[in-house]
């Protein structure tokens, strides 16, 4: 242990990227079917928060709201940083540093801070769209490791990942599956040569690294997994191909006025035998990340670094994986499968005494993503009163159950894939409210209807329901410093005032 991080905990941040709820057996929602024993160890061994969304169901937009505590309409970055939708003019697609930033605060309040894999939040020299020409990568913003430039693409290519292969003897080929989405390809190689393994190495000699400073460290682990290309080792790919895959309840759902469905690629055609070919290599990826994450959570035991470590698991946003039609991918629409994420939380004993509260619990309290910037400002004692952050610290309903907390939360999207948008989703008790411009507006009843086939927004029945949830939606706008227009706006074509 650090020399001055007895009072204080390390901190590790582990996120996925695109990982649906059902792709983690700790959630009901693998129905049992999804292995991976090391995240439901961390589950166990800390808090599980059951209700938890994604800020924006984009990459860059996401991560970008851990780095600055903001939702992507106050932090600029509102689109893929790769991709040129129509609100280009406002967009960034840059991150520019700023004293409010996570790495700037910690490092203020004495952490060191640790940066592995996929960043999708800036360049080496800026992009065409806006004129940038200063480098936004993580050691531009103080941290020290991986400095993958743009999306990365799924870090096959990262020139560091392709050293060490070379510095090792290692190699690999992919062995692709006809009729299948998404890369799915079978990982020829040994587990070492997978990038998900290189990851998890590199993370464990940090941790090494960080741990022989003086104060305590912040760590930000990143796996471009399970999001495409999916490729696996072939013992995960056998095994979930040996399960007979049904089609999803809303695999029939079909509603030509969904703007969602309409965007869907040609290659979205509803055709369940593609997607039941697919499915076992996203869900083979899930299990095969789930093990590098178990070598990293021994490692700190081995160390005996877990004791005080404050170890935080999530995703920036879900995945469709062929639900509603055939959708692929991610971005458009308000369905719990791109916008819910996992949100797990396991405390040391220096932030939360009592081991009845910190160990073994589900929350049903409503988190997300956003939340992350202030629960880590918060566990590190950082000042954080100018940048007044959008999210809660997640830490508040764990040490106390009877904490006040929010009863509602948001997501949003401005455009992906080069086409604009402008949309808003919000979720309070059992209720779920869609607003996207140009489209239908959207109310689910959750508890009725999980699968959100059946939207109720004209049901007389939930009149008043349908406007309460539009008078959260600008009020959120309000809070969050929406553009004063556009929340004028947005009230006056909903509700007419």
């Amino acid at each position: 242990m650090s020399a001055a991080s007895a009072d204080r905990p390390n901190i590790l941040l582990i996120l996925t990227d695109q990982h649906r709820l059902d792709a983690m057996g700790c959630y009901p929602h693998s129905q049992g079917r999804v292995q991976t024993p090391n995240l439901d160890r961390l589950a166990e061994t800390g808090t599980l928060f059951e209700t938890a969304y994604t800020v924006c169901p984009l990459c860059t937009p996401a991560r970008a709201s851990v780095m600055t505590g903001h939702f992507p309409h106050r932090h600029g970055m509102t689109c893929n940083s790769d991709n040129v939708p129509g609100n280009i003019a406002s967009a960034l697609h840059e991150l520019t540093d700023r004293p409010g930033l996570l790495s700037r605060t910690l490092g203020r309040a004495g952490y060191a801070c640790g940066y592995t894999g996929k960043w999708h939040i800036g360049t080496e020299g800026g992009q065409l769209f806006d004129g940038t020409t200063v480098a936004s990568l993580p050691r531009d913003f103080g941290f020290v490791g991986h400095n993958c430039p743009g999306h990365g693409s799924g870090g096959w290519r990262f020139a560091d990942y392709k050293a060490y292969l070379q510095a090792n003897g290692l190699s690999y080929t992919r062995r692709r599956e006809p009729g299948t989405h998404y890369g799915a390809a079978i990982f020829d190689g040994p587990d070492e040569a997978h990038i998900s393994h290189y990851l998890a190495s590199y993370t464990v000699d940090m941790i090494d690294r960080l741990a022989g400073g003086d104060g305590p460290w912040f760590l930000w682990h990143n796996f471009w997994g399970p999001h495409s290309p999916a490729v696996a080792p072939e013992r995960w790919v056998r095994h979930y191909q040996a399960m007979d895959w049904q089609p999803w309840a809303s695999f029939a759902d079909c509603r030509p006025d969904d703007l969602a469905w309409q965007t869907r690629r040609a290659s979205d055609e509803p055709d369940w035998q593609s997607w039941a070919r697919t499915i076992p290599y996203y869900y083979a990826f899930a299990s095969f990340i789930d093990e590098q994450i178990g070598r990293i959570l021994d490692h700190l035991e081995a160390r005996g670094l877990a004791e005080n470590t404050l170890v935080l698991f999530s995703a920036d946003h879900g995945e469709y994986l062929g639900a509603h039609g055939g959708l692929r991918d991610k971005g458009r629409g308000h369905y719990e499968e791109i916008a819910r994420i996992p949100m797990i939380v396991r405390t040391p004993a220096s932030l939360v005494p009592d081991a009845s509260l910190r160990q073994g619990r589900r929350l049903g309290q409503l988190a997300s993503n956003v939340d992350l910037y202030a629960t880590v400002a918060d566990a590190a004692g950082a000042d954080v009163a100018e940048v007044h952050p959008h999210g809660l610290s997640l830490l508040e309903p764990i040490r106390n159950p009877a904490a006040a907390w929010r009863d509602d939360v948001f997501m949003e999207c401005f455009g992906t894939g080069h086409l604009p948008q402008t949309a808003f989703t919000g979720r309070c008790e059992r209720y779920k409210y869609g607003f996207t411009f140009g489209g239908r507006d959207e109310l689910y009843d959750l508890a009725e209807d999980p699968h959100e086939l059946c939207n109720r927004i004209d049901d007389p029945a939930l009149a008043d329901v349908r406007r309460e949830m539009i008078q959260r939606t600008a009020r959120w706008m309000e809070t969050t410093d929406y553009h004063p227009h556009g929340v004028r706006d947005f009230r006056l074509a909903r509700i007419g005032c």
